[in-house]
This record gives C-alpha cells, sequence and structure tokens, in this order.
C-alpha cells in the first residue's frame, strides 16, 4: 500500500504540476496578447504623437530663434541699464552727499542767524536802554530850563511890561477913547 500510495501522490503532484504548467502557459499567453495590444497602443499612440512632435519641433526651433533674436537685441539694453542703474546710483550716491552738506550748511546758517538775532536783541534793548535815559534827561533838562531860566524869565518879562505899562500911562497922560481901543485891539 505503500506503494500505491506513493503512486497516488506522484500521479497527484504531477497532475498538480501539469495543471500549474498549462496555467503558466496561459498566463504567458495572456501577458504575451496583452503585451502586444500595448506594444499596438504605442505604436498607434506613437503614430499620433510623431506629426504633434514634429509640429513641436518646429515650433521649438522657431522659439529658439526667436529667444536668441531677442537676447542680441536685448543684449545692448541689458548693458545699457546697467550702466544707467551704475549712473543712478552714483547720482543718487552725490545728491544724498549735497543733501547731507546741504544740511549741516542750512544748521550752520539757521545758528549763525540766532546767534544775531539774540545779539541783535540785547544790542536793541541797549538802545532802548539809551533812549529812555536820554529822554529822561532831556525831560529832566527842559524842566530844570523851564524852571530856572523860562520861568524866571516870563516873571521878569511880565514885571518889565508892568512898568513899562505904567510909564507908559503916566507918561502919556489922559487917554483917549481911541487910544484905548486901538491898544486893547493890539492887545487882543
Amino acid at each position: 500500500m505503500d506503494a500505491q500510495l506513493s503512486n497516488e501522490i506522484v500521479t497527484i503532484a504531477i497532475i498538480v504540476i501539469a495543471i500549474a504548467v498549462v496555467l503558466q502557459t496561459i498566463s504567458a499567453v495572456v501577458s504575451a496578447m496583452a503585451t502586444m495590444k500595448v506594444k499596438a497602443a504605442v505604436d498607434d499612440a506613437r503614430r499620433q504623437i510623431e506629426p504633434v512632435a514634429a509640429q513641436a519641433m518646429e515650433v521649438l526651433g522657431e522659439t529658439r530663434s526667436a529667444v536668441h533674436a531677442t537676447n542680441e537685441k536685448l543684449q545692448p539694453i541689458l548693458s545699457s541699464a546697467i550702466r544707467i542703474t551704475a549712473d543712478m546710483q552714483e547720482i543718487t550716491r552725490k545728491a544724498n552727499d549735497v543733501a547731507s552738506r546741504s544740511q549741516a550748511q542750512a544748521e550752520r546758517l539757521d545758528e549763525a542767524l540766532t546767534d544775531t538775532v539774540d545779539r541783535v536783541r540785547v544790542q536793541l534793548d541797549n538802545v532802548e536802554s539809551t533812549v529812555e535815559h536820554v529822554l529822561k534827561n532831556v525831560r529832566d533838562t527842559s524842566n530844570h530850563v523851564n524852571q530856572g531860566i523860562v520861568s524866571p524869565i516870563r516873571k521878569m518879562n511880565g514885571l518889565v511890561n508892568g512898568v513899562s505899562a505904567a510909564l507908559g500911562f503916566l507918561l502919556q497922560g489922559r487917554t483917549t477913547v481911541q487910544r484905548a481901543t486901538h491898544e486893547d485891539e493890539m492887545f487882543i
């Protein structure tokens, strides 16, 4: 029985192997068919893509030519732009330098003007106090002259006029109406 069992196991193993070989063959055939279909699809896609690729190559060539021409045209513009940028940086630096110097000059001028205005104020205060002092002295002198000289002269003048009128009256004698009227008109 052992031999029969061994034969049956070998027979089953052979059958399993045969089934596996058949399945593997079917799988290989299916894979080959799938590969053939994929190759056909790739060939079909290649036929469809080749005209598009040719057009793309033409467009790419034209684009390269346009880019090259544009690059040649832009090179002088770019070098000019670089020079202009450098010049503008130099101008900006110089303008900033001038602005800094101008600001320093303006600050110095402001300080000088402030100092000058302060000095002028001090001098004006001095002039004002001097003028006030001179005016006070002039008033005082005028008052002294008035009180010391003019007032006595007026009194003396009044006294002399009174004496003169008295002497004139005494020396004239009687006054006529016509003469009195004439003297009153002169007085008025």
